[in-house]
């Protein structure tokens, strides 16, 4: 399952409601992720039109992971102290901290029950802060999926395993600071997946934009914004069965220097590609020249051929690494 998080580039003038039915109706979506910080009032980034979307989203019967925001409010604070012109005070920080947690707790405890589950409040990817939150939100009645970063092993995965987790995330903030790169990910993963077999414990991947990883591990769900940010920066996720490659093709009539580009194809393989979009019902023109209809087109892909693609890449000799 993947859980689209992220939000097309709306066209003007259209309504939350019509947003949410174009990804439902034309790209047929079924699961979404949506945000604390976007989705109520005291998050770090209230958008009514957001709310709304949501809101439509449960009303239509499509399922919900909802994400913490605490990503987000780590923007906050940047945004305060830049509009403040200085830092906050060690006071006005733990204030702030406790009003946003408090309006999360609030906020799953009125809402969860439209939703396939919420996570933890990982406000700092350093796994004794991590597990402190997940007991202080436990202790407020909430039952939040544990967060785990692997930054201190994978003993922490284990605790939350003997507690009788049978769904835990898995980001990777913690390892991509110690060891960037292909390998560290291919030997974090792999450890994960290792402990979750042992025990029999379903995974979740935690904002998991490459293709390679999703396809690679045995993930029961993930969430990913890529439909989102590929059609933002003028491109559709392409297969390329002639190659072997699985990704971001720019299709966009704005000239942009991304290497693997509609524009510098040969007529032939244009045609082609023109076939494909088209095929899926879309207009070729409007997608290569309004971001929304890139965001739908790709939404389309993740929702009804992320299991082709998968297939694909492991018949295919397409190289990981080209996929990241």
């Amino acid at each position: 399952m993947v859980y689209l998080s992220g939000f097309t580039s709306k066209l003007k003038g259209m309504t939350p409601e019509e947003e949410s039915k174009q990804l439902i109706v034309r790209a047929k979506v079924k699961y979404r992720c949506y945000s604390h910080a976007f989705c109520c009032k005291e998050g770090a980034h209230y958008s009514k039109h957001i709310r709304s979307g949501l809101d439509e989203t449960v009303r239509r019967g499509v399922r919900i992971m909802m994400d913490s925001g605490a990503f987000s409010f780590h923007q906050m604070l940047r945004a305060l102290a830049k509009s403040n012109k200085r830092s906050l005070s060690a006071e006005e920080m733990v204030n702030l901290r406790l009003r946003t947690i408090d309006s999360y707790v609030e906020f799953c405890k009125k809402g969860s029950e439209d939703w396939d589950f919420y996570i933890n409040f990982d406000m700092v990817p350093k796994a004794s802060i991590v597990y402190k939150m997940q007991k202080e939100l436990e202790r407020q009645g909430l039952k939040p999926v544990p967060v785990f970063h692997g930054d201190d092993g994978v003993d922490w995965f284990k605790r939350y395993v003997d507690e009788g987790h049978k769904l835990i995330c898995v980001g990777g903030a913690g390892y991509r600071t110690k060891r960037p790169g292909w390998d560290a990910q291919r030997e974090y993963f792999d450890i994960v997946f290792n402990e979750a077999e042992k025990y029999n414990v379903k995974v979740h991947g935690l904002a998991q934009t490459a293709l390679s990883i999703m396809f690679c591990f045995p993930f029961e769900s993930v969430d990913s914004a890529t439909w989102a940010i590929a059609g933002t920066f003028g491109c559709i996720l392409h297969v390329d069965r002639n190659s072997g490659k699985v990704g971001p093709l720019h299709v966009s009539t704005v000239e942009s220097k991304i290497p693997n580009s509609y524009d510098k194809m040969p007529k032939a393989v244009k045609k082609e590609i023109q076939n494909l979009v088209e095929a899926e019902g879309f207009d070729f023109q409007k997608v290569r020249t309004t971001a929304f209809e890139r965001s739908i087109y790709n939404a389309k892909m993740f929702t009804t051929h992320i299991m082709e693609l998968k297939e694909f890449i492991g018949r295919s000799k397409a190289r990981w690494e080209s996929l990241i």
